[in-house]
């Protein structure tokens, strides 16, 4: 049996491996989502959780509530802002 020795040297560059990795992941899926939650989208149409809960129950954007929290798709969003404006 061939016993390998670790320095703090080799942790270190793991740990830099392994950071890299997770902040690269986590920017792929920050800019690949197709969905947004009732906070981004409030943000995004400037109103309040009121005014979003309205334009849920008209029909007007359709949603998914998975465990408790609701989401949208961006295109959705895009659309309802855009008709909203011509």
């Amino acid at each position: 049996m061939q016993i390998e020795l670790l320095t703090k040297g080799d942790l270190d560059d793991l740990k830099d491996k392994i950071i890299c990795e997770i902040k690269e992941f986590l920017k792929i899926k920050e800019t690949s989502s197709d969905w947004l939650k009732s906070s981004e989208v409030k943000e995004i149409m400037n109103c309040s959780d009121g005014t979003l809960q309205k334009i849920r129950n008209s029909g007007k954007l359709p949603f998914k509530k998975i465990n408790g929290t609701i989401y949208y798709k961006k295109g959705d969003v895009d659309n309802l802002f855009s008709n909203f404006f011509n």
